[in-house]
């Protein structure tokens, strides 16, 4: 049937990988609504422009901060995050 469905010979196909995929959607959590889970968030990305965004952040002086929190990231050690 793949083959048929990819139009080549069954033969010509040595091997095939199947993923599945969390079809829930992404939400808005956190007490301020401020973190986004998503399950289909690629890690390496969503890492990069985390750190991006906390150095930036941290170019701002305290006093032209608007808020109290505590700004941080957190990285855990999955296939994708040391990538």
């Amino acid at each position: 049937m793949m083959a048929k469905d990819i139009g080549v010979p069954r033969e010509n196909i040595v091997n095939f990988e199947l993923n599945f995929c969390d079809t829930n959607p992404a939400a808005l959590t956190g007490m301020h609504e401020e973190f986004i889970c998503s399950p289909r968030l690629d890690n390496l990305a969503s890492s990069l422009a985390s750190l991006d965004a906390l150095i930036a952040h941290a170019k701002v002086a305290p006093e032209e901060r608007n808020h109290s929190e505590i700004d941080m990231i957190m990285l855990f050690d999955h296939e994708e995050v040391g990538s």
